[in-house]
Order: C-alpha cells, then structure tokens, then sequence
C-alpha cells in the first residue's frame, strides 16, 4: 500500500510519481487530506483512476493499472471514498 500524506503546499504533480508506482505495481493508493488539492486537483485524479493508461510527459512511459490497483482519498476531517 502506498501512503501519502498531503500538505497545504502540495498539487496533483506532487501525487502522481507514487501513484504511478501503485498502478504499476497493482497496489493500493491512499492519499490523506485530499481536499488540500482542491476540485480540480480531485476530479484529476478521479479521471486518472478511470484511464486505461497514464502517459507521463516528462519520461515518455506509459504506465496502466494492474489488479489491485485502487485510488482511496480521505479528506482532513477523515472523511474516506475510493476514487477508483
């Protein structure tokens, strides 16, 4: 399981590297204070976990889901929905 913890500070660009290792590796991705990123950093991520594939733009690899893969985002009141 990947466990990510955000902070004020941080985007979507922040999140992608170690979801990329969870759709690559089939794991699950659990990103705590996912409202830090806001609605649209949110509805990206929701779209990403529905794609058949993630194309990373600064590498040229292309990584998709395995079994298992899962994306569950939990708010900083400790609120939990499964994105994928």
């Amino acid at each position: 399981m990947r466990d990510i913890t955000l902070n004020r500070d941080d985007s979507v660009e922040t999140v992608l590297p170690l979801v990329e290792e969870a759709m690559e590796s089939g794991e699950i991705c659990r990103i705590r204070n996912i409202d830090y990123l806001g609605r649209l950093g949110i509805a990206s991520l929701k779209l990403l976990s529905m794609a058949n594939n993630l194309l990373d733009t600064s590498t040229g690899r292309t990584f998709r889901p395995r079994p298992g893969f899962c994306l569950l985002a939990i708010d900083s009141s400790g609120e939990d929905c499964k994105l994928s």
